[in-house]
């Protein structure tokens, strides 16, 4: 396996939580998971290195780079306003195809959260907004969002706020419902909403642990 398909992998296997923040990334042990040479697993690390993704440390080695709060939510306000445009040229541009596998997604939201499944969850969030950005046709908007979902990681996800994860299923199903109807202006502005309410839940989830402290 090329170190570009090895870097891949971890990248998604750090986005969805099997790896977490601040946690030990062991060239040897990623090697032996992964099926791959040491060196494979050296240049995965140093490609997500070169990202932001990892953290490498002097004598103390890689580990997955933890994003401060704040940090989180401006990566999440940036990335989410061009996943808005995205979701205005999808309801325009998107084919009967791309509608009908919208709508699977959506299901498939809807049973990981019935099963309260949080890893599936996040996978479904991830494959509805990945879908629409595909439909919207815009491959610089496309290229910045991922660079930015790689940054901030599951940390800063709605979806672990209890109960956030019901709300988001309905501001999700707002998303699909407008951009295949065709109604871009109603797709831009449920996904704006969906960003505001993530920023709110994520903010009002810090406020509550600090006072908890």
């Amino acid at each position: 396996m090329r170190a570009l398909a090895v870097a891949e992998r971890l990248r998604e296997d750090i986005r969805a939580g099997r790896f977490h923040p601040r946690e030990r990334l062991v060239e040897a042990e990623l090697a032996v998971a992964y099926g791959v040479t040491r060196s494979a697993a050296r240049a995965a690390i140093l490609e997500l290195a070169a990202e932001g993704l990892v953290e490498r440390t002097p004598n103390r080695g890689a580990r997955v780079r933890s994003f401060s709060t704040e940090e989180a939510i401006e990566m999440a306000e940036a990335r989410l306003l061009l996943q808005a445009m995205c979701a205005r040229r999808a309801a325009q541009l998107g084919t009967d195809e791309d509608r009908v596998e919208l709508l699977r997604d959506v299901e498939d939201l809807r049973s990981a959260i019935a099963r309260d499944s949080q890893e599936e969850t996040i996978a479904a969030n991830g494959r509805i907004f990945s879908r629409i950005r595909s439909m919207s046709g815009h491959a610089t908007a496309v290229a910045i969002i991922e660079q930015l979902q790689s940054q901030t990681l599951r940390q800063s996800l709605q979806v672990l706020i209890p109960g956030r994860r019901f709300e988001s299923l309905r501001e999700f199903e707002r998303i699909v419902e407008a951009v295949v109807a065709g109604e871009p202006d109603e797709a831009y502005d449920a996904t704006i909403t969906h960003m505001h309410n993530v920023i709110a839940a994520v903010r009002a989830g810090v406020r509550n642990s600090s006072e908890t402290d």
